[in-house]
């Protein structure tokens, strides 16, 4: 597992400029509110002395000058501009320290979603193989620990270096007030949190751990009982996902309390030193002093007495806070890791570019000597394939389940890449650097349409902002697809909203919708993966002959296991056991 330091500084590398800069602020207060804690606390003693013995601080050679100024006349004159300087300071110091924790919150919020969107706009980008390879669970959760990434390490860290910095100074004040008393206290101090930090060290590193696993079976869980919730009604198991969310709780509760502990009990024991040792400090200051001198050592001891005391009241929190935002990132070093992982996610070289011309699509789609497989163990699905397909021609796939359609289309795509060969566009070989040339041109209809919850407007144009979506070309689109009677006849038209993943429409509702959202894009292929089969065969047929009006330039591969929907295809392919099989005609089938 990596070290704090490094987990740090990764965090640090992932920063913008602008965020940078946004820390050296908050360091600039940090100086700041440790001088206004240095100079509130070192005003108590003179304070605390002209309360007890005003003759003499006015006596003093040092007070002159502040006498002088004010024009005093008598001793008692001191305690009213004493008040008001110590006030003042007091006050001063308070603002400052305010005005450094909403600066903490701020930028501390303000990096943490930085990282969030990163980490999340990062695995968008990552290739379909990595998708298809990756349990959905582990990436909403390692989303969501991105985004936790605020509480868990930014947030701690800067309130460390604050705590650091102003301990240091508020330790400097109290040595030169009473070098040994500090000493003394600092050292008992140290010494406890340091032992809670060994002894504690293997408990927080397992309880890290368990954190981090028990997150992802927890989002699992609930993806499960909830993508699934048909089912779950149906057979009434609820009681079975209540029980498996429970136990995957049931350690990560434990693990957090036990964090939780670690990273609070040391105040109540450093509380208590700091009493004891007040009231050691103040026997031993008049002990050793006669009955007759001790009620002039008491009162001579109350400046220095007030000035520690105030000093450990905020010396203490320090401490906590230091210890508690260092044990917050211990507790959390393996979600942190993971958070990371994403971000370390690589990102398109073209991704900054501003403008991607499409590439040159005039004449074919070629697979020359394609072979794929999805691992090193797992079998081939192609090996040395070669097809042609002509510009404007429309395509039908057939084949039994398995035997590698959708595949074929997710290499057409460029949305997996073969293991060897290549796809050629015309004479232009898609690689890395140009595919997303080839993707602009495709409109993909899935079987399954994923819809969003939004208007139908919205899912028709999905992917565009909705300031920029044209409505006429949505209507176009949505008369094409044989889906505007339906959208015209509902109150909100094309404004309703349709629910979570279309809840509330039809299977053939959501194809047409899907087919609509592919004619609005106006691409120049449409792949059709069993998109037409939740329609009936009157709206499939209206569909098609839309497909057919669309232009003899627009190319169209569809897969389908109705051979009615193959009769307007130039030419049909036939997948079996990892070989193509050309077929004219639908009549030879």
């Amino acid at each position: 597992m990596k070290s704090i330091t490094q987990l740090v500084l990764e965090v640090w590398s992932f920063l913008s400029k602008k965020r940078k800069k946004s820390l050296i602020l908050v360091s600039f207060l940090i100086v700041l509110a440790s001088i206004g804690e240095a100079f509130s606390i070192g005003a108590v003693l003179p304070f605390l002395a002209i309360l007890t013995s005003p003759e003499k601080i006015f006596e003093n050679q040092l007070a002159q000058p502040f006498i002088n100024f004010f024009q005093l006349q008598n001793p008692s004159d001191l305690l009213l501009p004493a008040t008001v300087i110590f006030s003042s300071a007091a006050i001063i110091s308070g603002i400052i320290r305010l005005l450094l924790l909403w600066s903490q919150n701020r930028t501390s919020w303000l990096i943490g979603g930085d990282l969030t969107v990163q980490a999340y706009e990062r695995t968008l980008h990552q290739p379909y193989s990595t998708h298809i390879s990756r349990n959905s669970s582990e990436i909403l959760a390692g989303t969501i620990k991105a985004r936790e990434l605020i509480g868990h390490i930014v947030n701690p860290v800067l309130t460390m270096v604050g705590a650091i910095v102003i301990t240091i100074v508020v330790l400097l004040v109290l040595i030169f007030i009473n070098a040994t008393i500090t000493f003394l206290a600092f050292l008992g101090i140290s010494m406890i949190y340091f032992g809670i930090l060994k002894f504690t060290r293997i408990r927080i590193n397992k309880n890290s751990q368990i954190i981090a696993n028990q997150d992802i079976k927890l989002t699992k869980t609930i993806q499960e009982g909830l993508g699934g919730i048909r089912d779950v009604l149906l057979d009434r198991s609820q009681k079975l996902y209540t029980k498996i969310y429970y136990d995957a709780f049931e350690p990560y509760k434990r693990s957090s309390a036990s964090n939780a502990f670690i990273s609070k009990s040391p105040r109540f024991a450093i509380e208590t030193l700091g009493i004891v040792l007040i009231a050691l400090l103040a026997y031993f200051l008049t002990e050793k002093n006669t009955l007759d001198t001790k009620t002039n050592v008491v009162v001579g001891a109350i400046p220095i007495l007030g000035t520690l005391a105030l000093g450990a009241q905020r010396l203490l929190p320090l401490l906590q806070q230091l210890f508690a935002s260092y044990n917050t990132i211990r507790s959390h070093r393996a979600s942190i890791s993971d958070a990371l992982e994403l971000l370390n996610q690589p990102i398109p070289n073209n991704y900054y570019q501003d403008k991607i011309d499409l590439i040159k699509f005039k004449k074919y789609i070629n697979f020359k000597d394609i072979s794929f497989r999805y691992s090193k163990n797992s079998p081939w699905i192609f090996q040395n394939i070669n097809i042609d397909i002509p510009k404007g021609s429309k395509v039908g796939f057939i084949g039994k389940t398995g035997s590698g359609k959708s595949t074929f289309l997710d290499l057409t795509m460029g949305l997996l890449n073969p293991n060897g060969g290549y796809l050629k566009i015309d004479d232009i070989k898609i690689d890395q650097d140009n595919n997303y040339s080839w993707q602009k041109h495709i409109s993909h209809v899935p079987q399954d349409i994923y819809l969003a919850d939004t208007t139908i407007a919205e899912n028709i144009a999905l992917g565009i902002p909705s300031e920029l979506i044209s409505l006429d070309k949505v209507y176009v689109a949505a008369k094409e697809a044989k889906i505007s009677e339906l959208i015209e006849s509902l109150p909100d038209g094309y404004q309703t909203l349709i629910g979570e993943r279309g809840v509330k429409l039809s299977g053939g509702q959501k194809q047409r919708i899907g087919i609509a959202r592919a004619f609005y894009k106006r691409s120049s292929v449409i792949i059709l993966d069993e998109a037409t089969s939740a329609l009936d065969n009157e709206t499939e047929s209206s569909v098609i002959k839309s497909i057919e009006d669309l232009g003899k330039d627009l190319t169209v591969l569809i897969v389908t296991h109705r051979l009615s929907t193959l009769k307007f295809c130039d030419f049909i392919i036939k997948f079996e056991n990892g070989k193509i099989i050309y077929i004219d005609q639908i009549e030879n089938l």
